[in-house]
């Protein structure tokens, strides 16, 4: 499993500054809280069929970044293998998210990912979620969910 975040950080500024007008300084950036450690695993993924899971794409930062990282380490696990003159199998990614947002998306994913491997339960419009696994306050969280309409 990955782990990847993105807007706790800017969710802890707001909160802090949640009664002036200082503008935000600088975008968050995608921070690694957990990765794979091919070094220590048992099993390889080079040859399988790997599928990302997130709730939401609305920017597609996260999941761009999750790509471009799981690409990195694919490729030099595939040079490994060359290097010691095994045939490598190709590797497939695929993304599965909950809500897709639909909105410009600040990055891209490889073509072959959006062709055919790209998979969204609900395409919605850009409007804020909040999934109940998040909420700080269930029972808030509860009333204001009954109030959306959506």
């Amino acid at each position: 499993a990955i782990g990847l975040s993105l807007y706790e950080d800017l969710e802890i500024w707001k909160a802090s500054h949640k009664d002036d007008e200082t503008p935000i300084s600088s975008e968050p950036s995608v921070i690694k809280t957990q990765w794979l450690n091919f070094d220590s695993s048992e099993t390889s993924l080079i040859g399988r069929n790997i599928l990302i899971v997130d709730e939401v794409d609305d920017t597609r930062r996260t999941l761009a970044y999750a790509v471009k990282e799981l690409t990195k380490d694919l490729e030099l696990e595939s040079a490994k293998l060359r290097a010691q003159g095994k045939e490598v199998p190709e590797t497939k990614i695929g993304i599965f998210v909950l809500h897709n947002k639909l909105k410009e998306k600040r990055e891209e994913l490889p073509a072959e990912i959006m062709n055919g491997r790209y998979f969204a339960c609900k395409e919605m419009p850009d409007q804020w979620l909040v999934y109940p696994w998040d909420a700080l306050d269930i029972e808030e969280h509860t009333i204001e969910s009954r109030k959306n309409n959506y």
